[in-house]
């Protein structure tokens, strides 16, 4: 299978993602006592993948590079593409663009597999 590749991203993306991915992992948690077995599996999923990809966004932050590519398997790359479609509020302008071109770059990678 495939990977994802997220090509030329700042630190600041990455934050924003990270950043994303860390609320949705707490999303998932907090609403686990009201889901189906199936949907209760999907979550744990999730937040796996997702606080996995929290701590790898986090190396790629202290680090020194100012741009860098991401390769992601399909698994991860379908977490960061639900964080970026899930309808958080409070998400600031800058947030929403970077969100909306990861989404975009995710989808069609993925569509084309």
């Amino acid at each position: 299978m495939k990977d994802v590749k997220l090509l030329r991203v700042t630190n600041e993306e990455i934050e924003v993602l990270q950043l994303e991915l860390f609320l949705f992992s707490e999303a998932q948690k907090q609403q686990v006592a009201l889901l189906t077995i199936n949907e209760f599996l999907e979550a744990l999923i999730s937040t796996d993948i997702a606080l996995r990809l929290w701590y790898l966004f986090r190396r790629k932050v202290e680090g020194s590079q100012q741009k860098f590519s991401v390769r992601l398997k399909v698994s991860e790359a379908c977490i960061v593409l639900k964080c970026c479609m899930w309808p958080r509020t409070g998400r600031s302008d800058y947030e929403k663009n970077i969100v909306e071109k990861y989404k975009t770059v995710i989808d069609q990678q993925l569509k084309s597999i």
